[in-house]
């Protein structure tokens, strides 16, 4: 195989991958989560809201359980629960139902206190403050154009026994 035929890293996207094409979109953007939804449906799927951040310090935050190593700017994209919302890829496959195994990997069934004695173990959403890379979806559905914005964040699940 040719070296000319061999893709080397693209610019502004961390994976080194190209941009994606039809169904995809641009390389992306670091952005913090700043609120979630509350999960109203209770399938373990949360809409979430953001805003588009830089890196304004080296490493990690000077303030430990901060993120003020990132900063929001002036024209920085954003989204709510309710317009731009922003998307889990994670938990795309959620149901919230038991004998289903969940994105993260765990089934609601094992967390069911019915079953497992009484317990408050839940899952839990991406956390406000995080740092996550966004990824503009554009995609075309009947003719009308239409942008998403996803990252990846394994939930986790959090709770105790009594």
């Amino acid at each position: 195989m040719s070296d000319d035929n061999v893709l080397s890293g693209f610019e502004g996207s961390p994976d080194g991958q190209p941009p994606d094409s039809g169904g995809g979109g641009g390389a992306g953007f670091w952005a913090k989560i700043t609120g979630n939804n509350g999960d109203p449906s209770g399938t373990h799927i949360w809409l979430y809201s953001w805003e588009e951040v830089r890196k304004v310090l080296q490493g990690y935050p000077a303030t430990p359980g901060t993120v003020d190593n990132w900063a929001t700017f002036t024209g920085a994209r954003s989204g709510t629960t309710s317009t731009d919302p922003a998307y889990n890829t994670i938990e795309n496959m959620n149901s919230g139902a038991d004998a289903h195994v969940e994105g993260n990997g765990v089934d609601p069934a094992n967390l069911d206190p019915a079953a497992t004695g009484s317990n408050t173990f839940d899952f839990k959403p991406c956390t406000t403050g995080n740092v996550v890379w966004m990824r503009p979806v554009t995609f075309v559905v009947d003719g009308t154009s239409y942008t998403e914005y996803w990252f990846s964040y394994a939930t986790g699940v959090d709770g105790g026994c009594s």
